[in-house]
Formats: structure tokens, C-alpha cells, sequence
């Protein structure tokens, strides 16, 4: 065998080596981003809705933030949790709707609604869809009714 087919041979290995490295690299990085962020994210798809925005109300702040909504209803927004976990309220002024949310860190949460649809509460999906279902039917109980209804 050759001095130049020892080289040969020794390339493959060095290449691969690097590109195993490289793999790792990017499979911790692509981990940390899909689930170790802490960040919240909240996506929503409001059909028959116009261009605008939402607001978003937090228990514990008095001010709301607003969200943009795209042309095709679609709307993203993704911030850090500095208040604890708690209940949100995501409100559409284009149809007076109230989407009540529990949020944390990590929460991940998808929002689709129809204001063409009255009646109909809009939908929730998402890692705390469970927690949101729960908040929404506290609120119903807690809705203030007709003092004659309760009275009577």
C-alpha cells in the first residue's frame, strides 16, 4: 500500500467525524428551540374576520397588548412569561368575543373562531387547551345573570 492510499483512507473518517459533530450541533440547537423555550406562543386563524387587532388582558395588569391580525384572519404573537401563570383574556373587539386562556411558560396555544358562527365559543388547541377548557367553564358559572332569575 501507498503513502497516497493511507490518506485516502484517512479522509473519510476525518469527514465523518465533523459531520457527526455538526449533526449534534444542530440537534441540540433545534431541541432547545422546539422544547425547552419557555416563550409563549399563540396562533390563531379567525375567519370571516377583517384586518385589526386583538387584545390580550392579563389578572394581574390592568393594560391589554394588542396582536395584529393579518388580512387573512391569521394572527401570531410570541412573548416571555414575566407575570406567574394565570388566566388570560384574549379579546376581539370586531366581534365583542372574550377567549378565556390559561397560560404558563412554554404554553403553546392555537385559537380558531368564526364570528359568522353565533353562538359558538371559539376553539382552543394546544399544550394548556385542557387548562383553557377548565377557565372557560368557571367563567360561564361565574357569568353575572339576571337578578330576577336568581331571585326567583
Amino acid at each position: 500500500m501507498s503513502m497516497n492510499d493511507r490518506k485516502i483512507d484517512r479522509i473519510p473518517y476525518g469527514c465523518s467525524g465533523i459531520s457527526v459533530i455538526i449533526v449534534v450541533i444542530i440537534s441540540v440547537l433545534f431541541y432547545k428551540r422546539c422544547f425547552c423555550d419557555d416563550d409563549i406562543l399563540l396562533t390563531g386563524k379567525l375567519k370571516n374576520l377583517e384586518a385589526g387587532e386583538l387584545l390580550l388582558f392579563s389578572e394581574n395588569n390592568e393594560e391589554a397588548d394588542s396582536i395584529p391580525v393579518g388580512t387573512d384572519g391569521t394572527f401570531v404573537c410570541r412573548f416571555a412569561m414575566d407575570e406567574p401563570p394565570g388566566v388570560y383574556m384574549l379579546y376581539i373587539p370586531q366581534t365583542s368575543t372574550s377567549v378565556y386562556l390559561y397560560l404558563r411558560k412554554g404554553a403553546r396555544v392555537h385559537v380558531m373562531s368564526d364570528p359568522a358562527q353565533a353562538g359558538q365559543y371559539p376553539r382552543i388547541c394546544g399544550n394548556v387547551a385542557n387548562e383553557c377548557e377548565i377557565v372557560r367553564k368557571m367563567n360561564e358559572e361565574f357569568i353575572p345573570r339576571d337578578p330576577e332569575e336568581i331571585a326567583g
